[in-house]
């Protein structure tokens, strides 16, 4: 069990950065509880990023071959809670809307509470692996994905809070619904190029690892739906001036069909099925 110290830090640290999120905004934006609260997150982020590179390492050991692709349903969830933690403590600063952290951190907050708790013990070892997944196109391919993942899933929290808003539903005053909507705007603008740079070269390395550039796979098949409906979401955006409530709808569609992509798909007969257990 790889890494069980630095893993637990990191969910440990998630929870603490989720509550003093949660603090901020009940305790007037006390800017000091904003301030712990994201220099938590930053540690919980060492510290899975710690996790990360002693699995890459052991990996590499194992294999004599550098592999970030998540080999097991333990890796990927981590992997997947690691970026969002990543992509939102990069753009909390720049944004300077801190008010976020308490619905964005408890994304993978709840993720690293599934792997730790609800998976067996033996779900964090080392997996042997399948030649193909001992490619360095998989390794491009597995990065873009989930770094469009991760714009992704940091969108739809400022999509779901615009609807949240919108509707009365919260009670405090952090939130500007314009700002919610240009914030989550920009997170897609940012995570589309990477989605589409992951379908090309995913593309790629089923070429060289199984003699075709695309199967039909239910992988590939959902994962290009999930990129006709981000493609629809800007499109209307810049094309139609779709904004607001019709807008924030369709990203939390978008992110379902994430959601899909990543966990749903992998329970169906196909190639990518081996990340299910």
């Amino acid at each position: 069990m790889t890494g069980v110290v630095p893993i637990n830090l990191a969910w440990y640290g998630y929870i603490f950065a989720t509550i003093f999120y949660t603090a901020f905004l009940s305790f007037n934006k006390k800017k000091v509880l904003a301030a712990i609260a994201y220099w938590v997150l930053i540690a919980a982020v060492v510290a899975h990023t710690v996790f990360q590179i002693g699995r890459f390492h052991d990996y590499y050991l194992q294999h004599n071959t550098l592999v970030v692709v998540p080999a097991s349903q333990f890796e990927a969830i981590s992997f997947f809670a690691w970026i969002i933690a990543i992509v939102y403590a990069v753009f909390e600063p720049i944004s300077k809307f801190r008010a976020m952290g308490a619905l964005v951190v408890a994304i993978p907050t709840i993720m690293m509470a599934y792997v730790t708790l609800a998976l067996p013990p033996e779900a964090s070892n080392l997996r042997p692996l399948m030649p193909a997944l001992k490619s360095p196109w998989l390794n491009i391919h597995v990065m873009a994905m989930f770094i469009s993942y991760g714009a992704f899933a940091v969108a739809f929290a400022f999509a779901l809070a615009y609807i949240f808003k919108a509707n009365n539903l919260l009670p405090v005053k952090a939130f500007g619904l314009d700002d919610l909507d240009r914030i989550s705007y920009n997170l897609v603008s940012f995570g589309f190029p990477f989605i589409t740079f992951g379908i090309i070269t995913g593309a790629i390395w089923a070429n060289a690892a199984w003699g075709t550039y695309w199967g039909w796979d239910p992988k590939e098949t959902s994962a290009l739906i999930t990129w006709l409906i981000y493609a629809a979401f800007l499109h209307t955006r810049v094309t139609m001036g779709w904004k607001g409530t019709r807008s924030a709808m369709f990203n939390i569609i978008g992110f379902a069909a994430v959601l899909f992509t990543f966990i749903g798909v992998n329970f169906l007969p196909g190639l990518h099925s081996y990340i299910k257990s």
